[in-house]
């Protein structure tokens, strides 16, 4: 039902494999969880009421994601090359400016 009050029927065979591979990601999820390695909170910004939570993470492991404007991509190319924290990044003595002007 929308908010406005009105349903709209949809046939389940046309989600039904999206069901199956959700529910499928979400058990192994469940499975492989461990309190040693909780998830990366640099991964995402969706921590609805996690977000404290999320952001103490992020400042106690000096984390990357607390860049502005920084994309997953840029975070995953740093970490591979060896800078894996602000504090590394800011010591590193890496050009990090935006060559695409040049």
């Amino acid at each position: 039902m929308f908010g406005h009050g009105e349903e709209r029927p949809f046939t389940t065979d046309r989600y039904f494999y999206y069901y199956r591979r959700l529910r499928r990601a979400f058990l192994g999820f469940q499975r492989d969880w461990s309190l040693d390695s909780p998830p990366d909170p640099g991964l995402d910004r969706s921590w609805g009421r996690w977000e404290k939570t999320a952001d103490l993470i992020l400042a106690r492991s000096d984390h990357l994601s607390r860049v502005a404007n920084i994309s997953r991509g840029q975070v995953r190319r740093l970490e591979e090359a060896g800078v894996g924290t602000l504090t590394a990044l800011a010591g590193s003595g890496l050009d990090t400016r935006n060559r695409s002007s040049s």
